[in-house]
């Protein structure tokens, strides 16, 4: 597989405190606030405001992470379509 650089959606909502970075695809209709993120795929209708750092990552459509205080500071995370989840 081939990593590209970054590609937001022209629907997508970025921020604030969001970092988006190299090699993520992000799909419309997406939120994603406060949080950091790099070599992901984030599909269309995903909401993130995790306050973490997701790293290598596959997210489905219409995909909710819930925060945790007690985690690590990276995450490697598969998700299917419409699941909501707690980091």
């Amino acid at each position: 597989m081939q990593r590209r650089p970054t590609r937001p959606a022209l629907r997508a909502r970025i921020g604030p405190n969001a970092f988006i970075g190299l090699y993520t695809s992000i799909g419309d209709h997406t939120t994603i606030r406060n949080t950091e993120t790099e070599n992901t795929i984030i599909m269309q209708g995903t909401h993130i405001d995790s306050g973490r750092r997701i790293t290598d990552t596959l997210k489905g459509q219409n995909v909710t992470p819930l925060n945790h205080e007690h985690l690590p500071k990276g995450h490697k995370l598969i998700l299917g379509d419409k699941f909501t989840d707690t980091l």
